[in-house]
């Protein structure tokens, strides 16, 4: 079977592969034929690999090594272990294993934008802070012991009676910012799109700018968004861009929200095309080179 020892990678970066062979026999086999396959839906790549090797009684294990150059998910099965005798008059065949993933990330390079965060919290908003407590009754953020200074309306009444702790009311946050991309093109160019998304999210998220990130789906005839409030929030997005191989065509994203009637109005709407970072409030650019 085969082994994966990371989940993930960035494209580009050779990750180690691991062929686990065991023969349970006595009788030595003189060699084993495995047939890899490789498969990235996202990019369309697929390609295939035999590997021969000795199987020795007992296991052992190769080291091998991979790379991908596209974004994705990498899916890699081991379609075919075939065993041979000495004189080759014989092969026996062997079931194969489930399918192994690997996660190929992209290119991340700091990014540094003049922004100020955003600030005042937001009472409709249906988002709440998993850092901060607010005053928003609507939605409990913790329970935690009473402290001198508490309002009394906070504090957990039924709890308090037997051991004294006080609920905190959440905080209703608004997003500070909108990162729309284009999901369809050229491998490269969709590559380039995806670095700069993991830049500028990871940018926003240290500066305290909590963002939404939207894209077309062309199969739901409708815009998709995901709101980010940490780097968890931000593997989540990727795991549903990279789910699906990308289009060759489409609408940018500017029409399509023109079209579907999305107006809703953020202190930053960012535009990410291949080969720049466009803040469409203010018209600020920033090129590939940054």
């Amino acid at each position: 079977h085969v082994e994966l020892p990371l989940a993930a990678v960035p494209r580009n970066n050779p990750f180690p592969i691991q062929l686990v062979v065991e023969n349970r026999t006595f009788f030595p086999m003189a060699r084993t034929r495995l047939r890899l396959r490789y498969s990235n839906p996202f990019s369309g790549d697929e390609t295939t690999e035999t590997v021969f090797l000795p199987a020795l009684h007992g296991k052992q294990r190769v080291d091998r090594e991979g790379i991908s150059q596209h974004c994705g998910k990498l899916i890699i099965v081991l379609e075919e272990i075939r065993c041979y005798d000495f004189l080759g008059l014989f092969t026996c065949r062997h079931k194969t294993s489930s399918p192994n993933e690997l996660f190929i990330l992209p290119d991340l390079e700091p990014l540094e934008l003049p922004l100020e965060p955003s600030a005042a919290p937001d009472p409709e908003s249906d988002t709440f802070s998993k850092v901060k407590p607010g005053d928003d009754p609507s939605e409990i953020f913790d329970v935690r012991p009473y402290r001198e200074g508490d309002r009394l309306r906070s504090i957990h009444w039924k709890l308090s009676s037997r051991t004294g702790e006080l609920k905190e009311f959440s905080l209703p946050v608004c997003s500070s910012a909108l990162v729309t991309i284009d999901l369809f093109g050229d491998i490269y160019a969709l590559d380039l799109v995806l670095d700069k998304l993991v830049a500028l999210c990871q940018f926003l998220l240290e500066n305290g700018l909590e963002h939404d990130v939207e894209w077309y789906d062309p199969d739901a005839v409708q815009l998709r968004q995901i709101h980010l409030s940490g780097m968890d929030d931000l593997y989540v997005v990727l795991n549903q861009l990279l789910a699906h191989p990308a289009p060759k065509e489409g609408l940018p994203i500017p029409e399509c929200r023109a079209r579907l009637g999305d107006t809703k109005e953020y202190p930053y709407l960012f535009y990410i095309t291949p080969q720049r970072i466009e803040e469409l409030v203010s018209g600020t650019v920033w090129e590939e080179t940054l």
